[in-house]
């Protein structure tokens, strides 16, 4: 018969590896979004709609990646001291690792987004304007 400890922590992993999963998710649906928009009938589609949905999607992943993180690290100190199986703890290590490799693909982008994005050149006026001689 599981104790009432033994129980939580079950949840706790369960919870942890599905926060994991989750975040691998919406960073999964946020990086395919663009391909998978439909196109309206004049062929155009807000991009800054988009980007938006992108960045949404992108921050849920990392909110519920960070979640998970605290979550199975919670399950799998609780499954250290009770002793707790290998298999038992493979839930908890599967939810960290899911979790982690969410962050950091997170974290990773917005590294390169902030760190090797080239600058963006000044418009260049097509038409003269009656204002500058």
């Amino acid at each position: 018969m599981e104790t009432k400890s033994a129980r939580i922590s079950g949840r706790l992993e369960n919870t942890g590896c599905a926060l994991g999963a989750l975040s691998l998710g919406f960073i999964a649906y946020a990086a395919i979004y663009p391909f998978i928009t439909t196109i309206d009938k004049h062929g155009l589609e807000a991009p800054l709609a988009i980007g938006f949905a992108i960045v949404f999607l992108g921050l849920i992943g990392f909110l519920l990646g960070l979640a998970g993180l605290v979550v199975s690290l919670i399950a799998l100190r609780r499954k250290m001291k009770e002793g707790g199986e290998n298999a038992s703890r493979g839930i908890a290590i599967t939810g960290l690792v899911l979790s982690g490799l969410g962050v950091t693909i997170v974290c990773v982008l917005l590294a390169y987004i902030f760190l090797f994005d080239p600058p963006v050149p000044p418009p260049v006026m097509i038409t003269p304007s009656p204002l500058i001689p």
